[in-house]
């Protein structure tokens, strides 16, 4: 077994306290689908309510220390899923947001394909959600019509066809 050098422990020890960081800055819920120890869990918290500087870094390093009795390595695949999700996740309302700004500039072309790639959609609604936001009918403000739009694109692109 070789023997690490002092750096290379400080080292180590500093990425685990960055993977605390990253625990702090998860919402409640996925924090606990992560399944973490609970002496963990419980300093990550306890973590959250400290306001000062110091008793931040010494919580940090109490987290760490916690850390190397875990299995981090599989703390850190699974904040890396999470991450790769709500990755996956901007990418798509990107996307859809660019749906929508594109059907209100009058892009024809893309309606047609939406309408050919997701052919289970309700036309009728496309189209009309589509002829609000533009202005060109007036049941509804175009703002109230293009949030509409957004969130029915939205449903339409996480619908699996």
């Amino acid at each position: 077994m070789e023997k690490l050098s002092r750096t290379k422990k400080k080292k180590a020890a500093e990425g685990l306290q960055a993977v605390g960081e990253k625990l702090l800055d998860l919402p409640e819920t996925q924090l606990e689908s992560l399944e973490l120890p609970n002496d963990l869990k419980a300093a990550v918290i306890a973590a959250r309510k400290i306001k000062s500087h110091g008793a931040l870094r010494r919580q940090l390093q109490y987290i760490g220390r916690l850390m190397r009795h875990c299995d981090s390595d599989a703390v850190q695949e699974a904040l890396q899923e999470l991450e790769a999700r709500e990755d996956d996740e901007r990418r798509r309302f990107k996307r859809v947001e660019l749906w929508r700004d594109k059907l209100v500039a009058g892009d024809d072309a893309l309606l047609s394909r939406l309408m050919e790639n997701f052919s289970r959609a309700d036309q009728l609604q496309l189209e009309y959600l589509v002829g609000c936001a533009r202005g060109l009918t007036r049941p509804m403000d175009a703002k109230t019509a293009a949030r509409k739009l957004f969130r029915f694109l939205s449903r339409l692109d996480s619908d699996p066809h």
